[in-house]
Protein backbone atom coordinates (compact mmCIF):
# COMPACT_ATOMS: atom_id res chain seq x y z
CA UNK A 1 0.00 0.00 0.00
CA UNK A 2 2.48 2.33 0.72
CA UNK A 3 4.65 1.63 -2.45
CA UNK A 4 1.53 2.30 -4.31
CA UNK A 5 1.12 5.84 -2.64
CA UNK A 6 4.38 6.37 -3.33
CA UNK A 7 4.10 5.78 -7.00
CA UNK A 8 1.12 7.59 -7.18
CA UNK A 9 2.89 10.83 -5.50
CA UNK A 10 5.92 10.63 -7.68
CA UNK A 11 3.40 10.10 -11.04
CA UNK A 12 1.37 13.01 -9.87
CA UNK A 13 4.55 15.36 -9.46
CA UNK A 14 5.71 13.89 -12.99
CA UNK A 15 2.14 15.26 -14.30
CA UNK A 16 2.39 18.58 -12.58
CA UNK A 17 5.67 19.65 -13.93
CA UNK A 18 5.25 18.34 -17.20
CA UNK A 19 2.10 20.69 -17.71
CA UNK A 20 4.07 23.49 -15.73
CA UNK A 21 6.68 23.04 -18.69
CA UNK A 22 4.08 22.92 -21.26
CA UNK A 23 2.37 26.00 -19.81
CA UNK A 24 5.71 27.86 -19.59
CA UNK A 25 6.88 26.96 -23.16
CA UNK A 26 4.75 29.50 -25.14
CA UNK A 27 6.29 32.34 -23.12
CA UNK A 28 9.54 31.16 -23.27
CA UNK A 29 9.06 31.00 -27.30
CA UNK A 30 7.53 34.69 -27.57
CA UNK A 31 9.22 35.07 -31.22
CA UNK A 32 9.19 38.96 -32.60
CA UNK A 33 8.96 40.80 -36.41
CA UNK A 34 9.94 43.60 -37.83
CA UNK A 35 7.62 46.30 -36.75
CA UNK A 36 5.63 48.34 -39.43
CA UNK A 37 7.07 51.74 -37.46
CA UNK A 38 8.82 52.55 -34.10
CA UNK A 39 9.44 55.43 -32.89
CA UNK A 40 11.46 57.18 -29.77
CA UNK A 41 12.35 60.52 -29.55
CA UNK A 42 15.03 61.10 -25.46
CA UNK A 43 17.89 63.01 -24.25
CA UNK A 44 20.94 61.17 -23.48
CA UNK A 45 22.84 62.67 -20.78
CA UNK A 46 26.04 62.58 -20.40
CA UNK A 47 29.54 62.13 -23.12
CA UNK A 48 29.10 59.15 -25.65
CA UNK A 49 31.95 58.10 -27.20
CA UNK A 50 32.48 59.86 -30.39
CA UNK A 51 29.78 62.68 -29.80
CA UNK A 52 31.36 65.73 -28.56
CA UNK A 53 28.73 67.17 -25.52
CA UNK A 54 27.20 66.20 -22.46
CA UNK A 55 23.88 66.02 -23.82
CA UNK A 56 22.70 64.78 -26.75
CA UNK A 57 18.85 64.76 -28.07
CA UNK A 58 18.36 61.81 -30.17
CA UNK A 59 15.31 60.92 -32.38
CA UNK A 60 15.23 57.14 -33.67
CA UNK A 61 12.42 56.54 -36.36
CA UNK A 62 11.87 53.03 -38.53
CA UNK A 63 9.91 51.79 -41.03
CA UNK A 64 9.88 47.70 -41.52
CA UNK A 65 13.40 47.92 -40.01
CA UNK A 66 14.79 50.86 -41.88
CA UNK A 67 15.90 54.11 -40.28
CA UNK A 68 13.91 56.60 -41.50
CA UNK A 69 15.19 60.10 -42.90
CA UNK A 70 14.90 62.58 -40.15
CA UNK A 71 16.73 60.21 -37.29
CA UNK A 72 19.81 61.29 -36.00
CA UNK A 73 21.39 62.68 -32.81
CA UNK A 74 21.96 66.43 -31.89
CA UNK A 75 24.86 66.81 -29.77
CA UNK A 76 25.31 70.14 -27.13
CA UNK A 77 27.40 71.58 -24.10
CA UNK A 78 25.42 72.59 -21.49
CA UNK A 79 26.72 74.37 -18.80
CA UNK A 80 25.34 73.13 -14.79
CA UNK A 81 21.56 74.19 -14.45
CA UNK A 82 21.21 74.58 -18.44
CA UNK A 83 18.51 71.82 -19.72
CA UNK A 84 17.47 70.85 -23.09
CA UNK A 85 14.58 68.74 -23.92
CA UNK A 86 14.19 66.01 -27.19
CA UNK A 87 13.24 69.25 -29.34
CA UNK A 88 14.58 72.06 -27.15
CA UNK A 89 17.99 73.69 -26.47
CA UNK A 90 18.92 76.42 -23.82
CA UNK A 91 20.41 79.47 -25.26
CA UNK A 92 23.59 78.62 -22.84
CA UNK A 93 23.73 75.14 -24.49
CA UNK A 94 26.57 75.32 -27.17
CA UNK A 95 25.39 72.91 -30.51
CA UNK A 96 28.66 70.72 -31.10
CA UNK A 97 27.44 68.41 -33.71
CA UNK A 98 24.23 66.93 -35.79
CA UNK A 99 24.84 62.90 -36.64
CA UNK A 100 21.78 61.55 -39.22
CA UNK A 101 21.44 57.75 -38.09
CA UNK A 102 21.24 55.24 -40.51
CA UNK A 103 21.15 51.64 -40.65
CA UNK A 104 24.93 50.02 -39.97
CA UNK A 105 25.88 47.54 -42.95
CA UNK A 106 28.01 45.18 -42.57
CA UNK A 107 29.36 42.70 -45.20
CA UNK A 108 26.52 44.47 -47.62
CA UNK A 109 23.25 43.79 -45.40
CA UNK A 110 21.96 46.73 -43.05
CA UNK A 111 21.02 45.90 -39.62
CA UNK A 112 17.33 45.98 -39.01
CA UNK A 113 16.23 48.09 -35.92
CA UNK A 114 12.78 48.41 -34.86
CA UNK A 115 10.89 44.59 -33.64
CA UNK A 116 7.68 44.14 -32.04
CA UNK A 117 6.83 41.41 -30.00
CA UNK A 118 4.31 38.68 -30.89
CA UNK A 119 2.42 39.67 -28.39
CA UNK A 120 2.30 43.72 -29.65
CA UNK A 121 2.68 45.13 -26.49
CA UNK A 122 6.17 45.86 -26.93
CA UNK A 123 9.23 46.55 -29.71
CA UNK A 124 12.61 47.67 -29.55
CA UNK A 125 15.12 49.25 -31.18
CA UNK A 126 18.19 47.18 -30.67
CA UNK A 127 21.27 47.05 -32.78
CA UNK A 128 24.04 48.94 -34.44
CA UNK A 129 23.43 52.97 -35.87
CA UNK A 130 25.63 54.86 -38.18
CA UNK A 131 25.98 58.36 -37.53
CA UNK A 132 27.17 60.48 -40.67
CA UNK A 133 27.87 63.89 -39.93
CA UNK A 134 25.68 66.79 -41.63
CA UNK A 135 28.76 68.95 -41.87
CA UNK A 136 31.94 66.92 -42.89
CA UNK A 137 32.67 63.33 -43.91
CA UNK A 138 33.05 61.86 -40.21
CA UNK A 139 30.98 58.83 -39.59
CA UNK A 140 30.32 57.17 -35.45
CA UNK A 141 29.10 54.26 -34.79
CA UNK A 142 26.65 53.69 -32.13
CA UNK A 143 24.60 51.11 -29.88
CA UNK A 144 21.47 51.63 -29.22
CA UNK A 145 19.59 49.29 -26.78
CA UNK A 146 15.93 50.52 -26.33
CA UNK A 147 12.34 49.63 -25.39
CA UNK A 148 8.94 50.28 -25.80
CA UNK A 149 5.99 49.49 -24.25
CA UNK A 150 2.45 50.11 -24.25
CA UNK A 151 0.44 50.47 -21.33
CA UNK A 152 -3.44 50.47 -21.71
CA UNK A 153 -4.94 54.18 -21.54
CA UNK A 154 -1.58 55.54 -20.86
CA UNK A 155 1.62 56.47 -22.96
CA UNK A 156 4.31 55.17 -24.32
CA UNK A 157 6.93 54.10 -21.94
CA UNK A 158 10.59 54.01 -23.44
CA UNK A 159 13.84 52.64 -21.52
CA UNK A 160 17.24 51.88 -22.77
CA UNK A 161 20.41 53.08 -23.43
CA UNK A 162 21.76 55.07 -26.27
CA UNK A 163 25.69 54.40 -26.40
CA UNK A 164 26.39 53.31 -22.77
CA UNK A 165 24.78 56.24 -21.36
CA UNK A 166 20.64 56.22 -20.08
CA UNK A 167 17.91 58.30 -20.93
CA UNK A 168 16.97 61.59 -19.06
CA UNK A 169 13.79 60.51 -17.18
CA UNK A 170 11.59 62.89 -18.90
CA UNK A 171 10.55 64.11 -21.28
CA UNK A 172 10.71 60.91 -23.54
CA UNK A 173 8.05 60.39 -26.37
CA UNK A 174 7.53 56.48 -28.38
CA UNK A 175 5.69 54.34 -29.83
CA UNK A 176 5.24 52.04 -32.08
CA UNK A 177 2.82 50.33 -34.69
CA UNK A 178 2.99 46.17 -35.70
CA UNK A 179 2.69 45.51 -38.94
Amino acid sequence: MQLTRTAATVLSATAVAAGLAAAATPAQAQTSELANSTYSEAVVVGSIDGFRGNRHQFALSTTYGNIDSGSKIRSWYCPSGASITPTWASSRCDLRSTYKLVNFVEEGYPYDIGTVSSTGRSAQQIGEVRGKSVNSTAQRDLWVELSIFAHEGDPYELRGTVGDRSLQSSPRYAWFVKG
